[in-house]
């Protein structure tokens, strides 16, 4: 089942856009008093176009005088996102430190260096990170159709898919308590799974703007009866665990990237989402799995192997995954129409998700 072609730049359009020299002029003098120089020049600005457009980021090369030397370095800015968001708010004080705490577990995360929440510098709050070489798994184009880890061998794509699981298992070995402080949401209930379907649950309201969501609510009122026992096994959870939000050398994970989503709960939710988005690259997109990658079953093995945790109820957590992803669609389709977009058979209600999703919960196929 095929997704629209239209998908491919439809983000850029929808999230409008950023003005370079915006970012330029008011960041050479930030830069300036934080590295105790006002010689501080900014080179060409950038943006990463190949995959997700949850946040609006930009990447910086500086150059500045450091006694009498010149130095440099490639650093990148993170904050709110233009135009149509795909959340209803972006806590990038928690990105920050969430980063920052997974940083000091031995998580391979880029490092945060400066967090201001003054938005009259660019606009927004951000945060500044220093930039971590290497190449990302694209959404658009998938990396099922093209890229480095189409082009790689299986054994190459087989240690790809084997280090994604493991840079999430090392997210799951956080301490969960130097976090709890910045990712906890109790105005939705204890933290915990009840907490998350509470926040989705707030999240369809804000998303569908009024509109009837038949698939998904009827979904809502299956998972919420059938949740399954979570107590005393919840971790940091990465919250957006999937190959598109992650920085590879070699095959090897070296950015864990994409926080907005991070919360406490069961790791199952984690690994469920990644191996979720995995075989949505390939079937929901109608072309084959790469050819290194396990199924999901293995998926699965691999990671309770590495992390020595064994996963449960993951039919339910798969579901969850989807209905999750149901809700990111939502706003996908809002912003079509704000692009003027109309593709028959991908509306809010009828397209690859929904239609999945009734399949999972043996509900009437969406219409």
């Amino acid at each position: 089942m095929g997704t629209p072609d239209d998908m491919t730049t439809l983000d850029k359009e929808a999230l409008g856009d950023v003005d370079p020299e915006r970012y330029r002029e008011r960041l050479e003098g930030w830069l300036g008093e934080r590295l105790g120089t006002r010689d501080v020049e900014l080179g060409p600005l950038s943006s990463p176009g190949e995959s997700g457009f949850s946040s609006e980021t930009m990447i910086l090369d500086v150059t500045w005088t450091d006694g009498d030397t010149r130095a440099s370095d490639r650093l990148v800015t993170r904050g709110r996102p233009a135009g149509h968001p795909v959340f209803p708010d972006y806590d990038l004080a928690m990105q920050a430190a969430v980063i920052r705490a997974a940083g000091a577990a031995g998580v391979p995360v880029p490092e945060v260096m400066w967090w201001e929440p003054d938005e009259s510098v660019i606009g927004t709050p951000f945060y500044v990170m220093r930039h971590v070489e290497g190449v990302v798994p694209t959404d658009n184009p998938p990396y099922t159709t093209t890229g480095f880890l189409f082009d790689a061998t299986p054994d190459e794509q087989r240690h790809a898919y084997e280090s994604v699981l493991a840079a999430l298992s090392a997210v799951h070995g956080v301490d969960i308590e130097t976090v709890r402080g910045h990712v906890d949401r109790p105005e939705f209930g204890p933290a915990g799974l009840g907490q998350q379907i509470a926040r989705w649950e707030r999240f369809f309201e804000w998303a569908s703007q009024d509109r009837p969501q038949p698939t998904c609510d009827a979904a809502f009122e299956i998972l919420r009866s059938s949740c399954p026992e979570t107590h005393a096994r919840d971790v940091l959870c990465w919250g957006d665990a999937r190959l598109g939000n992650v920085i590879m050398r070699d095959f090897e994970v070296v950015g864990v990237l994409d926080w907005e989503m991070a919360h406490i709960g069961p790791r199952e939710s984690d690994v469920a989402w990644c191996l979720y988005f995995n075989r949505f690259f390939s079937d929901a997109l109608g072309v084959p799995d790469l050819p290194g990658f396990p199924g999901t079953d293995e998926g699965v093995a691999l990671y309770e192997e590495l992390s020595g945790t064994e996963l449960r109820d993951m039919d339910w957590w798969t579901a969850w995954s989807c209905l999750r992803f149901c809700g990111t669609i939502i706003r996908v389709c809002q912003r079509m129409a704000l692009a003027g977009v109309e593709i028959p058979g991908f509306t809010e209600t009828d397209n690859f998700a929904t239609r999945h999703l009734a399949e999972l919960l043996d509900l009437p196929a969406p219409e």
